[in-house]
């Protein structure tokens, strides 16, 4: 979740990361879907991620190719 409370994020084990916008700070009932990052190709079984503080990257984590795969978020 990032810190103002309108963003989320959700991570699959298949490395898909889903992006959804709050209408409502801290509401997930009010999540609209954005968009979508797949990270299987580096990293077929994600574990985990962390954001940058600015949110302007995020960290994938696995246990599949045991490294750290980087995005930009846009």
């Amino acid at each position: 979740m990032k810190s103002d409370g309108l963003m989320f994020y959700a991570l699959d084990q298949g490395g898909i990361i889903y992006r959804y916008s709050l209408a409502t700070a801290w509401d997930l009932t009010t999540a609209t879907y954005v968009n979508s990052y797949n990270s299987s190709a580096q990293e077929g079984t994600a574990r985990g991620m962390t954001f940058k503080p600015d949110y302007t990257e995020f960290y994938v984590t696995g246990t599949a190719n045991d490294k750290v795969s980087r995005y930009l978020l846009h």
